[in-house]
């Protein structure tokens, strides 16, 4: 099982037993209001969001295993991730989103589409979101693009773009290293803290 699929079968377990208690814990000032009550939790349309989610990607890996790979359907098949109404309030739902954006832009990079990849990541970016390793990776994720769009530039001969993009570039990793980084400190100083299980990234950011 891929970690991503780890990942969503971890959410959805912890929606069947979750109580507020952690939502709390997860919820900051920037965070939008916590929809947790003391009796319940995490709702039974979100589970299953997340579990046509994990079911979306494991459609995608099938694609992308195909000879030829099925690129274009695959890209449909995290599009639909992103089209189900997740709901930002939750935690689990944000980071599900922050995971298939960052995913369906490597995609779309992949299949040569590197202005939509680009176009995909700063729209989710400029929406507010949880400190998290999901939000951290999304910003590597531009980062690489970026990279992707300097060597495009310095073939075409534009040196001074490049140069520019290849400093975009770098605040996008130093962005996601400062993300991880406050939450590496978190952690530690909380004995309870426990990360959650990282989304893919050897190869290639998300996959």
């Amino acid at each position: 099982m891929s970690s991503r699929r780890a990942y969503l079968a971890l959410a959805l377990a912890a929606a069947v037993t979750s109580l507020p208690s952690g939502c709390a814990e997860r919820h900051d000032k920037s965070s939008p209001p916590c929809v947790c009550r003391p009796d319940d939790a995490l709702s039974p349309e979100l589970m299953s969001m997340l579990a046509v989610a994990r079911a979306h990607h494991h459609r995608a890996d099938l694609l992308l295993q195909r000879r030829p790979p099925q690129l274009a359907r695959a890209i449909d098949a995290v599009r639909a991730i992103l089209a189900l109404k997740l709901d930002r309030r939750y935690a689990e739902a944000e980071e599900v989103r922050l995971d298939a954006t960052a995913r369906l832009a490597k995609l779309q990079a992949r299949s040569g589409d590197l202005a939509g990849a680009l176009r995909t990541v700063r729209q989710q970016l400029k929406v507010p979101a949880r400190q998290s390793f999901y939000l951290a990776n999304l910003h590597a994720v531009h980062g690489e693009l970026l990279q992707q769009q300097v060597d495009r530039l310095r073939k075409s001969g534009d040196g001074v773009t490049a140069k520019e993009t290849a400093r975009r570039a770098m605040r996008a990793f130093e962005t996601s290293i400062a993300i991880n980084e406050r939450l590496l400190r978190e952690l530690q100083r909380s004995p309870r803290g426990a990360a959650r299980p990282p989304a893919e990234h050897g190869t290639g950011g998300q996959r």
